[in-house]
């Protein structure tokens, strides 16, 4: 299966990780709405999920990615701004990308469990 195997684990792992860093992040951006570096650290941090997805072969989740960073990259040159609807879109947008993670890891557990009864 691609994107098998310790790789894909260590890629569960640390996206999880990253997850809860964007939470902090868009947290922290609607206190201080003007901070360009936390939209820039949100798009790197998506950016990063982005090419790691890739990397394991997970193309929905890389293409959800890309699409979130659209979504930042229109923040960052001023076509959209900060709001409280644009904050609740972030927050959803981290937890789905938590059911990605979530959906990998249970394929995988679920194969893994599969294979070792056959």
């Amino acid at each position: 299966m691609p994107g098998d195997g310790v790789p894909l684990q260590e890629f569960v792992e640390e996206s999880s990780e990253l997850l809860q860093g964007m939470e902090e992040i868009i947290l922290e951006w609607d206190n201080r709405p003007g901070d360009r570096a936390l939209v820039d650290a949100l798009f790197r941090t998506v950016h990063t999920i982005k090419g790691g997805a890739g990397v394991v072969m997970r193309m929905d989740l890389s293409d959800y990615a890309h699409r979130l960073e659209g979504l930042l990259g229109r923040v960052r040159s001023g076509q959209l701004v900060h709001s409280k609807e644009l904050v609740s879109i972030l927050l959803d947008a981290v937890d789905c990308l938590g059911m990605f993670l979530t959906s990998i890891e249970v394929l995988r557990n679920w194969t893994i469990h599969a294979s070792s009864r056959a």
